[in-house]
């Protein structure tokens, strides 16, 4: 839990040191005060988006103001989603590229796969990377002695 910048055993903790400087009678008053603020506070902002609203669509504008307090998580949401619609053209493009890549890629794999049985078999059949008119210049055990 993050309200305003504090945390949960912050809060505990600042509420305890209130019940002991002021006492439970005027936490009691304090925190009603608080809930008529913040409920006064709600009422504004939605009076505003209202006001707003009407004047965007009179404007022709097309953007939905919200019709309660914005929160972190809410506006986090409101980006992920813009951002999601943002990028859908790119997606279908992207996924037929991945495919290509991933087709390609196993057919790479399964040569190489190949490749190595025939070596660990002990085949003759030259790969692409051992020419087949080399020079064999020997080991190098074999030129110390």
């Amino acid at each position: 839990m993050n309200f305003l910048g504090v945390g949960g055993t912050e809060l505990l903790l600042i509420l305890l040191i209130a019940l002991i400087v002021a006492g439970p009678r005027r936490l009691i008053t304090w925190s009603y005060q608080l809930g008529r603020w913040l409920a006064r506070a709600q009422r504004l902002w939605a009076e505003s988006a209202r006001m707003l609203q009407r004047e965007l669509d009179d404007a022709g504008v097309d953007v939905t103001v919200p019709r309660q307090i914005p929160t972190r998580r809410g506006l986090n949401q409101q980006l992920k989603s813009a951002i999601r619609r943002a990028a859908a053209p790119i997606q279908e493009p992207l996924e037929e590229l991945r495919g290509e890549v991933r087709g390609d890629l196993n057919a790479d794999l399964r040569a190489l796969d190949e490749a190595s049985r025939e070596l660990r078999a002990g085949g003759t059949k030259p790969t692409p990377t051992q020419p087949t008119d080399a020079p064999d210049y020997g080991s190098w055990s074999e030129k110390e002695g």
